[in-house]
């Protein structure tokens, strides 16, 4: 389901957002809750309390999505990426399906990602794409 308006991760995070609520969070903090509001965002963390409390395989992939998309563009952490495709056992057909989504994504969410909010509306998005962030999934995908 991916957006034509460069919106998907947006989309997915005010969807996860809406569905706060509906979630466990009888967990130590940060809870699944805390790990995914502004202010303290961790969605490798949610992604395993979501595991741990059998949410919904969509809750867990878009969980899986955001956690790529914070490693490449908020991290800009190759060696945590490599291991986040290895500990997610995705394939590369997904991996290169979420990285083409983080490549086309034209509004970041707001939390730790504000830096990039100016980037991604600039014409200049793509060759910022290529120099900086391509490299660090290039040497992530094998």
């Amino acid at each position: 389901m991916a957006s034509q308006t460069g919106t998907y991760f947006k989309d997915i995070y005010n969807d996860l957002m809406s569905r706060l609520p509906e979630f466990p969070s009888n967990d130590p903090s940060p809870n699944l809750q805390e790990s995914i509001k502004p202010g303290y965002v961790n969605f490798v963390r949610a992604e395993m309390l979501a595991r741990q409390h059998n949410l919904p395989s969509e809750v867990i992939t878009h969980l899986r999505e955001m956690a790529i998309l914070q490693y490449v563009i908020d991290y800009k952490n190759g060696p945590g990426l490599e291991r986040l495709i290895d500990d997610f056992t995705l394939s590369q057909t997904e991996i290169r399906r979420i990285v083409g989504l983080i490549e086309q994504e034209k509004v970041y969410p707001c939390f730790s990602f504000s830096k990039n909010i100016k980037l991604a509306i600039d014409e200049s998005w793509a060759q910022v794409w290529q120099e900086e962030y391509m490299p660090i999934v290039r040497q992530s995908i094998k």
